[in-house]
């Protein structure tokens, strides 16, 4: 079995491919989009599972709900054997990809915390980093090899300057064996006067022998 986490639009991953490789293909994500539903439909073993990724979007809900301040430095923070018993079906995985979907988990828990204004930049940061930090462990926790696709560093690219942030906060991951350019929105697509371009690395992380 091969599992794609943060499947999304499978805009990089090769569905069709894989399913004629491993007898079972897991794509897990909070949702599914209408057309890798119907291209699952008619491969036959493409299996769709809604799941969150983040593990704390029941608890965000619940401070949106009135359900008091949280601690954020302690939350997005699960190590790897809390994930493994969240999400058992992934023990007997062959193949673990998480696909594009690091830099992109944050961002809800982040936005709708933000929202309630209760929350300074730095607490909402370190759930971020918590959060990136747990994926990667999680990922390099699988007794099968796991791979990671993920932005590296987001650019906004115009003729005077080049604005880069980093979406990862800081998380360890060393070089990544592949490096790409993704120009994500040309100017003027998002912007009269800037490119929008997306740094982005692949990384294999070996099986982690039982």
């Amino acid at each position: 079995m091969v599992v794609v986490a943060g499947s999304g639009m499978c805009l990089d991953i090769p569905l069709e491919e894989l399913s004629a490789t491993f007898k079972k293909v897991l794509l897990v994500d909070l949702v599914h989009p209408r057309e890798v539903v119907l291209l699952a439909g008619k491969l036959g073993n493409v299996h769709l599972c809604l799941h969150d990724l983040t593990g704390i979007l029941p608890a965000v809900a619940g401070a949106l709900d009135g359900g008091g301040r949280m601690p954020l430095e302690s939350m997005g923070r699960a190590g790897p054997e809390a994930l493994a018993r969240e999400f058992p079906k992934l023990a007997d995985a062959d193949l673990v990809i998480s696909a594009n979907t690091l830099a992109q988990l944050p961002l809800i828990p982040m936005e709708r915390l933000w929202a309630t204004g209760i929350y300074n930049d730095c607490e909402l940061e370190t759930l971020a980093s918590n959060l990136v930090a747990g994926h990667i462990a999680w990922l390099r926790s699988f007794a099968c090899p796991t791979a990671l696709l993920t932005d590296l560093f987001w650019i906004s690219l115009s003729e005077e300057i080049a604005q880069t942030t980093s979406p990862l906060y800081g998380a360890p991951l060393g070089e990544p064996q592949e490096r790409w350019e993704w120009r994500i929105a040309p100017r003027p697509e998002a912007h009269p006067d800037r490119d929008i371009l997306h740094i982005v690395g692949a990384f294999l992380f070996p099986s982690q022998a039982r």
